[in-house]
């Protein structure tokens, strides 16, 4: 055990130093938890057991890795979510939805613990936007915009919400 943890010792020290808090952080802390493995198996006079401590310890320590990926996906989904209010700036929100979703779909890490969430963006990709769509299309009818402000005005929550203005 001492063995390993002299040889994990580093790895501490950065998951601790948050050098994994990145976009893609979990993907590289996946890739040097694999070479810190090969390189304990590697080593000699380790005895019989060395399998089963190696896998114990990595279980102990599973929890880290856990809360490398959680960094990670927040971090992806902040970025995503700001490279998608630039889309919206630019392209108009009809379109946000349809992007929100594919960049979920496409850009997301490969782990088991989406599984869930695949059926929720599944059906809002399917069901929900098909949906919004009239609605977004017929809100960019001038006509349409202006008697829905109209009736808007004309309520109490107008009222409530804009102490200013009163209805007429």
């Amino acid at each position: 055990m001492a063995i390993l943890q002299k040889l994990f010792q580093d790895l501490d020290r950065r998951i601790n130093a948050r050098f994994y808090f990145m976009s893609g952080g979990y993907l590289r802390f996946q890739r040097d938890k694999k070479a810190l493995v090969e390189q304990y198996r590697k080593l000699p006079g380790k005895g019989m057991k060395a399998e089963t401590a190696l896998r114990d310890f990595l279980q102990e320590r599973e929890y880290m890795g856990k809360k490398v990926l959680k960094d990670d996906l927040e971090i992806t989904l902040a970025l995503i979510v700001s490279c998608l209010s630039i889309v919206k700036a630019s392209m108009g929100s009809e379109n946000l939805v349809h992007y929100a979703c594919a960049s979920l779909i496409y850009l997301r890490p490969g782990s088991s613990s989406w599984s869930g969430q695949d059926a929720l963006i599944s059906v809002t990709y399917t069901i929900l936007t098909p949906l919004l769509n009239p609605m977004i299309y017929t809100l960019r009818n001038k006509d349409v915009k202006a008697a829905l402000c109209k009736a808007i005005r004309k309520t109490q929550i107008s009222a409530e919400c804009f102490p200013g203005k009163r209805s007429r």
